[in-house]
């Protein structure tokens, strides 16, 4: 079955079942395509394809987008920084040396950093509590993220 963009415009309950009916009949044999803009829905999925411009850009398991070179480049890492204070933190991460990406994601800050820049480091730099920042894998989001850019001009 096809489905483009099923949950576009529907309240989150709504939204939940209708992913609960779909697991429903992937449980007995039933095959879905479907297309989304909502990231957390392609972390329901086992095999997804990110398609930019008409081209696809990376397919796989979301594992497999996660691991992609291109997402974590070698030799950096990527933080995120939990704070109440997103805008004057994000406008201080700008600064920091070793920077590569900083995202706002809800009320935390997704960076990617060299390697070389520690969590304590970066805490320090931009003056919070070194247990609000922490390593983390690249959510989805993060993913498209970094493919899109690295295929702008």
């Amino acid at each position: 079955m096809f489905l483009d963009e099923p949950t576009s415009g529907i309240d989150p309950v709504a939204r939940r079942d209708l992913w609960d009916l779909l697991f429903q009949l992937a449980s007995v044999g039933k095959t879905f395509f479907v297309t989304t803009h909502y990231m957390d829905e392609a972390e329901r999925c086992s095999s997804l394809a990110y398609i930019y411009e008409g081209k696809v850009l990376a397919a796989g398991s979301p594992e497999e987008i996660r691991s992609l070179r291109e997402v974590t480049p070698a030799g950096t890492v990527r933080y995120t920084i939990a704070t109440d204070d997103v805008m004057a933190i994000f406008r201080r991460v700008r600064e920091v040396s070793g920077l590569r990406d900083a995202t706002i994601f809800g009320r935390d800050i997704h960076v990617v950093v060299d390697a070389s820049v520690t969590a304590g480091e970066l805490a320090g730099d931009l003056k919070v509590d070194p247990s609000l920042v922490r390593p983390i894998r690249p959510s989805l989001e993060d993913a498209f993220v970094a493919l899109t850019r690295t295929r702008e001009p």
